[in-house]
């Protein structure tokens, strides 16, 4: 995974070749093989991972926001975005890469379904005013996120400006 990383940080996904991944990893291209399909499954399995990490707390800090708890809201997001921290390089990768956007967009879908699961009104009146909060809401949640991965520091006194920002 860390010599893909590397690969992916130099060149596009489509010019990463098994036979030189495999090489520079030193392992055989049948042991690749044997865990994934193509560098295409390969990232996809990197994305899943990165996603579960990045949802672990999500639903914390959602809640907090729906319920307006100001307090609640910036202790979680604060905590939430201090355990990317050992996760930064990883997370630029995947949203510099050739499929960043994708990455960006997974992820983003992933915010929503969270706030949709919060915001699950019943009455159909207000469905097109709950789709556009949802939208709204995760929006701002991963534009932030994907700020503070690029701020060139990250201390507990700035991820709480950008907390208190939000």
């Amino acid at each position: 995974k860390n010599t893909f990383l590397a690969m992916y940080k130099e060149k596009p996904l489509e010019k990463i070749k098994v036979k030189e991944l495999a090489e520079r990893s030193g392992i055989s291209r049948s042991a690749f093989y044997f865990y994934y399909e193509d560098v295409y499954d390969l990232y996809k399995k990197y994305q899943e991972e990165m996603l579960i990490f990045l949802e672990k707390d999500l639903s914390d800090i959602v809640m907090s926001t729906v319920v307006k708890n100001k307090e609640k809201y910036v202790k979680y997001l604060v905590e939430d975005m201090l355990r990317y921290v050992d996760k930064i390089d990883i997370l630029k990768i995947m949203l510099n890469g050739s499929e960043g956007l994708d990455f960006h967009k997974v992820w983003f879908e992933s915010i929503k379904r969270a706030y949709a699961k919060a915001m699950d009104f019943s009455d159909s009146r207000i469905d097109n005013y709950n789709r556009l909060m949802i939208d709204f809401y995760a929006s701002g949640h991963l534009q932030l996120l994907v700020e503070w991965l690029f701020e060139p520091q990250h201390t507990k006194e700035i991820a709480l400006l950008y907390a208190n920002v939000s």
